[in-house]
């Protein structure tokens, strides 16, 4: 694989990591504001969701990274 190549598929890569990232940032977002006066999850499965969704972008996030072919060093300079 040519090293431009490489780059730019390490780039379209990344961006889709950062996409994952975020898209868990988003499924946690809110996680512990329905707490009730008791300090007691007042909708378990609304943060048993927010987990999974976190979950299932981390697991994209990382099958992405481990299917890239991210450039050495030297791919740089060439």
């Amino acid at each position: 694989m040519g090293s431009a190549y490489m780059i730019a598929a390490a780039v379209t890569a990344t961006e889709r990591v950062q996409e994952e990232v975020l898209k868990t940032f988003d499924a946690l977002n809110g996680f512990c504001s329905g707490v009730n006066p008791f300090g007691v999850f007042s909708d378990p499965c609304r943060q048993r969701a927010c987990l999974a969704a976190a979950r299932e972008a981390i697991e994209r996030a990382e099958t992405i990274m481990q299917e890239t072919a991210w450039p050495e060093p030297e791919d740089y300079a060439a």
